[in-house]
């Protein structure tokens, strides 16, 4: 919890506007004390309830700062990741919930975190929150097919966001069964049509990420526009049943699929003309998407003029697709097989 506690020192606090900036520290440990009160206290009891309740209100008031675009870098970084790890902690402290959705807590809660995680220049949180939530779901009490099918589509959506790609389609045909098991127990015992439309959103969500994820692999353009298409369609849906829950969830959906479109190493190199040979061959190291600092030098010309000079900067902790051995700078001359230079200029990104 130390990198918790640090990150929350690194966030902005409701008195921000209205603080003098020497206040800013003592406020932020308060805040600090605050969630390590909470995390040492006895969550089974009813002030161990509320604790709970005010973590998660803190947390959600963090995820809104987020998405509002006022923060600086650092300050919107280590808000998301406080954001994230209460969010999750919230969730397992709430797995006796009887709530059956992907869009109630603690269900809701888990995804939530995964987003966090998965939103920003580097997605390298995603991969281990993905780990670790999806460890949580698989001790999710499940006692109807219903809480079943979501808790599935929850783990499907949790390991997209996670860029395991493989992992939701290896469950598409069991998550299928799961949808028509579930669906004919709403029939028996006669549901409204609010727990129909539940179950088809969460089918629809966890199959667009299915269809995303097949095209983040294989690079198939209409498999992506289709699964991007699903995403849209849930934002409206959610937009009709003014359900605040619905929309969030489906909405930042959509954003996570807009960007891996945006940084699939499939169709940024396609559209930049590289041979459809290299492509399959970084696809066969498992490269499948480029981080932003890595496509803004995409966008600055780093794949154009191969007869130039070019010195390349990338942060440490910019890996193509989650190696950790980089350097930050090197100055080449791209000259001979235009393939060459591809390989040349990959393997100082990788």
């Amino acid at each position: 919890m130390r990198s918790l506690f640090e990150d929350a020192r690194n966030i902005p606090t409701p008195l921000a506007m209205m603080s003098r900036a020497g206040l800013l520290d003592d406020i932020k440990s308060a805040y600090s004390d605050l969630l390590n009160t909470g995390i040492s206290a006895d969550f089974n009891t009813d002030n161990g309830h509320q604790h709970t309740a005010e973590l998660r209100r803190f947390a959600l008031w963090l995820q809104d700062l987020t998405e509002e675009g006022i923060l600086e870098s650092d300050e919107q970084i280590s808000a998301a990741n406080v954001a994230s790890t209460l969010l999750e902690f919230v969730g397992r402290k709430n797995i006796a919930s009887d709530s059956p959705t992907i869009f109630e807590e603690p269900l809701v809660d888990y995804l939530r975190s995964a987003i966090l995680g998965s939103i920003g220049p580097y997605q390298a949180q995603s991969s281990f929150n993905a780990n670790r939530i999806q460890q949580a779901l698989s001790n999710y009490p499940d006692s109807t097919k219903v809480q079943e099918c979501h808790r599935m589509a929850a783990m499907n959506i949790v390991s997209f966001l996670g860029r395991q790609f493989i992992e939701p389609i290896s469950r598409s045909f069991r998550f299928q069964l799961l949808v028509d098991q579930a669906t004919s127990a709403l029939l028996e015992r006669d549901a409204d049509d609010f727990e129909f439309s539940q179950l088809d959103l969460m089918a629809t969500i966890s199959r667009a990420c299915t269809n995303v994820s097949v095209a983040m692999l294989a690079g198939s353009t209409e498999t992506m526009e289709l699964g991007v298409h699903q995403l849209q369609s849930t934002v409206e849906r959610a937009r009709d049943f003014g359900d605040g829950n619905r929309y969030w969830l489906s909405s930042r959906m959509l954003e996570v699929a807009s960007q891996m479109r945006n940084s699939s190493t499939h169709f940024v190199l396609r559209n930049q003309g590289i041979p459809q040979s290299f492509i399959d061959s970084l696809a066969r190291d498992n490269v499948f998407e480029l981080w932003e600092p890595q496509l803004d030098a995409v966008r600055q010309g780093l794949l154009g003029d191969l007869s130039s000079d070019l010195v390349v900067a990338i942060p440490t902790g910019a890996p193509v697709h989650g190696g950790n051995q980089h350097e930050t700078g090197r100055v080449g001359h791209r000259a001979g097989n235009p393939v060459d230079g591809y390989h040349f200029i990959f393997q100082r990104l990788a």
